[in-house]
């Protein structure tokens, strides 16, 4: 299959990593490993040639690891209950849980971009 490149943020590019880490933990098909764990290589290659190491950085990479492991708990926990044709008070907290933890995700990608790119403008890139 050809390769498709297309240009990202690197906000998006860390995010696209703690994805691809719980991806790869969870795949139990070697394709699929090969196949997680090569886009996590090739990520990484770019993220390290276009932007420095920082703490910030991997903080937030290991917060939306977090995050995105958190999420992938509840939607098996709803799947379960689901199963179970459970729609009540328990699904019902999970789905709140679920919601809530997608709004944590999605603020801490932007406090990710907002963080490197005032880094990018300090250090002349644009």
């Amino acid at each position: 299959m050809k390769e498709i490149l297309v240009p990202l943020a690197p906000a998006d590019i860390i995010d696209q990593l703690a994805q691809l880490k719980l991806q790869l933990e969870a795949a139990a098909d070697p394709d699929l490993m090969a196949h997680f764990s090569k886009q996590r290589r090739l990520l990484l290659s770019a993220i390290d040639r276009l932007l420095p190491g920082d703490d910030v950085q991997a903080a937030m990479h290991d917060l939306l690891y977090e995050v995105y492991a958190d999420l992938q708990t509840l939607e098996g926990d709803m799947r379960d209950c689901e199963a179970r044709s459970d729609f009540g008070p328990a699904f019902v907290a999970l789905a709140q849980s679920y919601l809530a933890t997608l709004q944590q995700r999605d603020a801490l990608k932007s406090e990710l971009a907002r963080q490197l790119l005032q880094a990018g403008s300090h250090a002349g890139v644009s």
